[in-house]
């Protein structure tokens, strides 16, 4: 009997050690020098900018803080899967650095207010401030439904046409903003996390 306690004690011991666990974060030095908090220059939108869950080669800002009651939906985007989603914790930017440009990002960004995907290039600056450039373009999905559809015998109108090419060649000029987002090393208010008031009269 003993032995046969001594061998399941030990079967225990064996996938207790197999067992995956979760890793921590990596240290500061292997971190991409824009993870971390980020807030806009109307000092109302703040992202976490972190590698994305679903490609490790790639990173995504989660919208933490925004102008809005933090269970509020988002019904303006043309985005079908993306319709009616919280707007708290979602995914609005998707970038990837340049491997030829040290600290040059390039990627796109949905503005929350109406929708609207807009191409981004992020600019690492001194001082804790990243330069956002966004400006109208095309994506990658955008082009191929339009080259499916010609094919299937369902060319686009001559408006979607010019749209398209307005956008590709010249949307830059069409519309361009730059932004100033500056570093925060942790935000108040997350609309995830409400605000808790300690005994010093503090809110963390």
């Amino acid at each position: 009997m003993l032995s046969f306690y001594r061998t399941g004690l030990l079967a225990i011991f064996i996938a207790a050690c197999s067992t995956p666990v979760d890793l921590a974060p990596p240290p500061a030095s292997e971190r991409d020098p824009i993870e971390g908090y980020w807030r806009f220059s109307d000092r109302l939108t703040t992202l976490r900018i972190a590698t994305c869950e679903s490609a490790a080669d790639r990173l995504c800002g989660l919208l933490i803080q925004f102008d809005g009651a933090p269970a509020s939906r988002n019904y303006e985007t043309s985005d079908f899967g993306k319709w009616g989603e919280r707007k708290c914790r979602s995914e609005v930017l998707n970038v990837a650095s340049d491997p030829d440009r040290s600290g040059f990002y390039i990627g796109d960004i949905r503005n929350q207010k109406d929708g609207q995907v807009y191409a981004i290039e992020l600019t690492l600056r001194a001082n804790g401030i990243l330069e956002a450039h966004t400006f109208l373009s095309v994506s990658m999905d955008e082009t191929a439904e339009m080259a499916i559809g010609a094919a299937l015998g369902s060319p686009p109108s001559v408006i979607d046409v010019g749209s398209y090419l307005a956008r590709a060649l010249a949307g830059k000029e069409l519309h361009s903003e730059v932004e100033r987002w500056r570093r925060i090393s942790y935000p108040h208010d997350r609309c995830d996390r409400p605000s808790i008031t300690t005994h010093k009269g503090h809110s963390e």
